[in-house]
C-alpha cells in the first residue's frame, strides 16, 4: 500500500539553510509516516506549486487514480504568499475537488498549509475553516497542520526537520485509522 503527497516546497521538504535543496528524503514527514506504517512512499511535491486550477490538476488526478492507501493533499504556502485569502483558497480547494471527485473518498486527507511568518489567530482559524468546509463537501478527511507548534526555518515559511517529526507524529494516528478503515471496508 502507498502513502500519497501532493504537495509544494513544504511537503518536499525544502531547506532554505541548503540553497536550492531538500531534506533527506528519511527527515520528510510522510518518509517517517511510510516508514512506522511500512507503507511505499510517493511524493509529488513541487517548489512554487499553488492550489491548481480545475483544467490544470492532471498531475492530482493521476496521483488520486494511483493511490491505494492514504493520499495526503498539502497545498496554500505559496497562494498565501501571493495574497490569496483563506476564503479563495477554499473556494478554490472546492473547484478543485469538484473536478477530482471521481477520485476522492475519505482515505483522501486535505491538510492546512504549516503556520508562517507571522499569522494571527483569526488568519489561522478562517484557513481552518475554508479548508474543512472544502473536505466536508466532498466526503474527506481534514488536517490542521496551521495550529502545530512548529518551529520554522529563519524564512518562516519552511519546515525545519524537527517539524517534520512534529507533523509526522500527529498525523500517524489519522493515516493508521484510514488504513484501518480501507482494510474493514475491504471486508465488508
Amino acid at each position: 500500500m502507498k502513502l500519497c503527497v501532493y504537495g509544494d516546497s513544504n511537503a518536499m521538504g525544502w531547506d532554505p539553510r541548503l540553497g536550492a535543496d531538500v531534506l533527506d528524503e528519511a527527515l520528510r514527514f510522510d518518509s517517517l509516516i511510510a516508514k512506522k506504517a511500512q507503507l511505499e512512499c510517493v511524493n509529488d511535491a513541487l517548489e512554487g506549486r499553488c492550489i491548481p486550477k480545475p483544467a490544470e490538476c492532471e498531475g492530482l488526478l493521476r496521483l488520486l487514480e494511483s493511490a491505494d492507501g492514504p493520499a495526503l493533499l498539502m497545498l496554500g504556502t505559496n497562494d498565501l504568499l501571493l495574497g490569496d485569502t483563506p476564503s479563495r483558497m477554499g473556494r478554490k480547494w472546492q473547484a478543485v475537488l469538484e473536478r477530482c471527485k471521481e477520485h476522492l473518498s475519505g482515505r483522501v486527507v486535505l491538510m492546512t498549509p504549516p503556520p508562517m511568518k507571522d499569522m494571527n489567530k483569526a488568519e489561522k482559524t478562517a484557513l481552518c475553516k475554508a479548508y474543512e468546509t472544502a473536505a466536508q463537501a466532498y466526503g474527506l478527511t481534514f488536517f490542521d497542520t496551521v495550529h502545530l507548534p512548529m518551529q520554522l526555518h529563519f524564512d518562516q515559511i519552511h519546515m525545519l526537520p524537527e517539524d517534520h517529526s512534529l507533523l509526522a507524529e500527529a498525523l500517524y494516528p489519522v493515516v493508521v485509522r484510514l488504513i484501518q478503515e480501507e482494510k474493514e471496508n475491504a471486508h465488508h
